[in-house]
């Protein structure tokens, strides 16, 4: 590692100054100054000068003020050849996040015997173990999180599934389903149409240490930041079950649509069986726990207390916008005990917004909190369970029970416990709300288009008579909730 300051009058190099026979730079990472005092000098923040031979280049990184990696005269790269390998100069290295972009060993050792030749996490670029206390305070453990790993892509596995037999993958650890996130968002994208990936662990990306919160995220970034499965241009098209098991501690903030778990799915996808925890998504327009934009297919069995931070529009629970997709999207026994907050407006428990035909919405939970500092108008467009239908849809056995009131600054048209605002005539069936959750309002505007009026009820109402009111997909369990839950999340 070079972190210093070398000044001189030619062939100053962060590794090497001149290179006159064969050589090797493995596992480097060059963040120091590089000057001349002269007019034209030989300087690069990796090799000065490659005179002869080849410099052969293994996982070496370099930052800062030079930016040129290597050079045979003043701002000239050096001709093909004389350096192969991998080597790059990389825009951000700095902070927690900077061993995103390396492929530097940041496995972290489990004894300072064995800490030589690994790097570290710190809160202001990554060091080589061997220069730390191994337990000091400033280093981020992200232990296990630091590359893409598409291996499992390479061993598909044929499954009779339903009666069909489909092509199926396991994901085991969090580099792999770092690695589905790689190959979709690929230049070349990979496809799963008609796939199953299945997760065979609990993954845990990041943890709260004693006395942390997920709301801390918003001031202070966690060490690993997730980035979405897909985007606004290419979506996950395959299947996701989940098997039960829990993904923990995603942190996903960045400055652009799209935010979640997968940035978008496609017409016919599947997500299911799935359990989203202590984890935070930030982002503009389109954000949710599962899917933030587009929101094509079907969510079945998921469970999100996460927290969801839309600064423009379109934040859901579980969904942030269901829009621009042709086919049906189902969302069936979900439960959103989160957060949603936020300047923004268009926001739900379950869904932000319906711009799209074929919805169902059907034996969903939401019990969590949602707040909106939007100022720019009276119109929120907030709901217990969807924010905004714009498109004929079908709400079906769903309860908004929150213990929280919603709020939301200067004016709240368009804002209730179950619909902000229901559009166009719609199919509204067996829907409930308990008075905490936005006092006697249902549905803010457009209740009229509901086929059949949502309905106040006690918290004792519905213990008592949760069965006939919703479905026999429902069910009391004292030790979950004191309020009915889809039976899938029963313990």
């Amino acid at each position: 590692m070079n972190s210093g300051k070398l000044k001189g009058t030619s062939e100053i190099g962060g590794f090497i100054g001149r290179s006159n026979a064969n050589a090797t730079i493995k596992d480097c990472l060059s963040i120091g100054t590089i000057s001349s005092t002269t007019g034209s000098p030989r300087k690069g923040a990796i090799v000065g000068w490659p005179n002869g031979g080849t410099v052969t280049c293994e996982n070496v990184y370099a930052k800062g003020a030079e930016t040129v990696l290597y050079v045979t005269k003043a701002g000239d790269k050096v001709a093909a050849g004389k350096v192969t390998g991998t080597y790059a100069g990389v825009a951000d290295l700095d902070g927690v996040n900077g061993y995103k972009n390396t492929l530097l060993a940041f496995d972290r050792p489990e004894t300072t015997d064995q800490i030589e030749g690994y790097w570290v996490a710190t809160e202001t670029t990554p060091v080589l173990g061997s220069f730390l206390d191994m337990w000091d305070k400033e280093q981020v453990d992200i232990t296990g999180l630091f590359n893409s790993d598409t291996t499992w892509a390479n061993h598909p596995e044929e499954k009779e599934v339903g009666g069909e037999v489909k092509t199926t993958y396991t994901i085991t650890r969090p580099e792999e389903l770092i690695g589905l996130a790689s190959l979709v968002n690929g230049s070349t994208q990979t496809k799963f149409q008609g796939k199953i990936i299945y997760l065979a662990n609990d993954l845990v990306f990041n943890t709260l240490a004693e006395g942390e919160k997920v709301a801390d995220w918003e001031t202070k970034k966690p060490a690993y930041t997730w980035t979405p499965i897909g985007n606004k241009t290419k979506m996950f098209d395959g299947e996701l079950d989940g098997q039960g098991h829990t993904i923990s501690g995603i942190y996903s903030s960045f400055n652009a649509d799209a935010i979640a778990l997968f940035g978008s799915t496609a017409d016919g996808s599947s997500v299911s069986n799935l359990r989203i925890t202590d984890s935070y998504f930030q982002g503009n327009n389109g954000v949710g726990s599962i899917t933030g934009w587009y929101g094509g297919g079907t969510f079945e069995n998921i469970y999100s207390d996460a927290i969801i931070h839309n600064k423009k529009e379109h934040g859901g629970g579980i969904l942030g916008l269901a829009g621009q997709s042709t086919g049906n999207t189902r969302i069936s026994n979900c439960w959103f005990n989160g957060t949603i907050k936020g300047v923004g407006r268009y926001s739900g428990g379950i869904v932000g917004s319906i711009l799209q035909p074929n919805v169902t919405i059907e034996n969903c939970l939401y019990t969590g909190a949602i707040s909106s500092d939007y100022t720019a108008g009276a119109n929120k467009y907030i709901g217990g369970i969807v924010g905004y239908v714009n498109k004929a849809a079908v709400i079906d056995s769903c309860l908004s029970a929150a213990n929280e009131k919603i709020t939301v600054a200067s004016g709240a048209k368009r804002t209730g416990a179950v619909i902000g605002h229901l559009n166009v005539k719609s199919t509204v069936s067996k829907v409930y709300a308990t008075e905490k959750v936005y006092n006697t309002v249902l549905v803010g505007e457009g209740v009229a288009n509901a086929s059949s009026t949502p309905n106040l009820k006690t918290v004792e109402e519905l213990q008592q008579g949760y069965a006939t009111l919703l479905n026999n997909n429902w069910m009391l369990d004292a030790d979950v909730s004191n309020v009915p839950i889809p039976s899938v999340f029963a313990q």
